[in-house]
Order: structure tokens, then C-alpha cells, then sequence
């Protein structure tokens, strides 16, 4: 029964946790690049809603960026078992080792194709070029590590309590660098894409989501010239 309960929660885990949250994060982090890119091309007469209107969706995207990884990377929690996060995830897949590791054993070079596709994060923490039997263990030591105080998570978790959810002094100190982001992303794809190829719990995919919108929609105020204004 715990068994059968375990496997369920790591579907809910999967899809309606990291998964949904990665995708709402990841959609909101490609309109930040989008716009970034625009930025430097709207044309100087650029009427000032169109400017008030590129900001609002910079503001709120930036802001759902950081709502989303915090959700992944929410702290443990003994009183509250529902809650979703990436170490709970973990755990859960360190329960159930021998079950992946069959599966994997089955699949051939399914193991280095896997270690080729997410070379980029890989590079950064080479203790994951690993066998297979240790990789579960060593990210949950780099998220581990991440979450020590002023490191990644820790001030990602601080920015959302502190200046998100409530309304302190603001402190550049925990502010996250573009890499830093990425690397928060990176994390997660890997931990979803790793318990949807080698763990048969029936979830679906992770797609890029769609974000053309956003071009669309300052497609009139583009200068083609890339003269350069900067309204940050």
C-alpha cells in the first residue's frame, strides 16, 4: 500500500508539481529573453503606454520567475506532507533506486545519452558525470549545497519571503544572477526529464511553451534598425 501510495505521489510530484511549475517559470523566463531582446529595438517615438505596458509584463514576469523556482525549491516541510518541492521529489526517487536502475539497465545507452543531453549543467557540477546508482544521490548534495545560507536557494527563498510575499527594505545582497537562474532551471529539468525517461509513472513531456505573443505584440514599435533606447 505505501508502495502504491509513493508511486502516486510521485506522478502528482511530476506533473502537477515541478512539472507545472517549471513550465509557468520557464514561460515567463523566455518572455524576460524576449523582451530583452526587443528592448534595444523600439523605436524612440514608442508611445509611453507601450513603454508602461513593457515594464508591466517585464515586472510581472520577473516576479512569476521567482514565485515558480521558489515553489520548486520551497523548504521542507514535517507538518505539511502535501506540499510539493524538489527534495521531497528526491527522497522519493532515492526510495524507489533499484526500480529506476532495472529499468535503466534494460534500455541500453539510453544512460550516456542522457548524460549528453544535459551536458551544459553536467559541466558546471562534473561530480553528476557519474553511474548511474550515485546520480540521485549527488543532486540532492548540489541542491543541498545550494541551499546553505547567501547561496543560490537560500537567497532565492529569501527574496520571495522578504520582498515578494511581504514588504521589506529591499537589499541587492539577494538578488540572483542571470546564471544563477539558469542554473535553478537547469536543475529541474534535470531531476523531471531523469524520473520521466528511467521511471515508468505515465506523465507526459515537458514542451518549450509558446511565447511568440510578445513579439507580436511590439512588432509595430520595432525599429528594424536596432537603433539603441534603454528604458531600464
Amino acid at each position: 500500500m505505501k508502495e502504491k501510495e509513493d508511486i502516486q505521489s510521485i506522478r502528482d510530484q511530476h506533473t502537477n508539481g515541478l512539472g507545472v511549475q517549471y513550465l509557468l517559470a520557464l514561460k515567463n523566463k523566455l518572455i524576460l529573453d524576449e523582451l530583452r531582446e526587443i528592448q534595444p529595438k523600439l523605436k524612440q517615438d514608442t508611445p509611453q503606454h507601450i513603454i508602461d505596458l513593457f515594464h508591466y509584463i517585464s515586472d510581472t514576469a520577473k516576479r512569476d520567475v521567482i514565485l515558480g523556482l521558489s515553489k520548486i525549491y520551497d523548504r521542507p516541510s514535517e507538518r505539511n506532507n502535501k506540499l510539493r518541492n524538489i527534495n521531497k521529489f528526491i527522497c522519493q526517487l532515492q526510495r524507489h533506486k533499484i526500480e529506476i536502475f532495472n529499468t535503466i539497465d534494460l534500455i541500453g545507452d539510453s544512460w550516456n545519452n542522457f548524460l549528453n543531453k544535459h551536458s551544459k549543467i553536467i559541466n558546471k557540477y562534473p561530480l553528476l558525470n557519474t553511474k548511474k546508482e550515485n546520480f540521485i544521490d549527488f543532486i540532492q548534495e548540489i541542491v543541498t549545497n545550494l541551499e546553505t545560507k547567501n547561496h543560490t536557494i537560500d537567497r532565492l527563498r529569501v527574496w520571495r519571503d522578504k520582498y515578494l510575499a511581504h514588504n521589506e527594505n529591499y537589499s541587492d545582497e539577494v538578488k540572483l544572477s542571470i546564471e544563477e537562474v539558469e542554473t535553478l532551471f537547469e536543475i529541474t529539468y534535470l531531476i523531471i526529464d531523469f524520473s520521466n525517461s528511467f521511471f515508468n509513472i505515465n506523465t507526459v513531456l515537458i514542451e518549450k511553451p509558446n511565447i511568440g505573443f510578445i513579439k507580436e505584440v511590439f512588432m509595430n514599435y520595432i525599429d528594424i534598425s536596432s537603433s539603441q533606447i534603454n528604458f531600464a
